[in-house]
């Protein structure tokens, strides 16, 4: 992930009701984290597709080595 691209999901990627709820912007701490290199979990990619920006995937150990915690996000149309 780069700060950029971490900025033009957190501040551009707006969902529709009833998923409004997982814009970045929903919440001001979820914002913060999203947007702050030294908060991101270890593992924290963006994807493109064509040029263009349309995902994120991220992937955090829980402690448990077996267990892992991940998380994504699909840009659409």
């Amino acid at each position: 992930m780069t700060v950029e691209s971490a900025h033009v999901i957190a501040d551009t990627w707006k969902y529709p009701a009833p998923y409004d709820f997982y814009d970045t912007t929903a919440d001001r701490d979820d914002y913060e984290e999203f947007i702050s290199p030294d908060q991101w979990p270890s593992h924290f990619w963006q994807v493109h597709h064509g040029g263009d920006l349309v995902g994120f995937f991220t992937a955090e150990p829980s402690g448990d080595e077996t267990v892992q915690e991940i998380s994504l996000g699909l840009h659409g149309p």
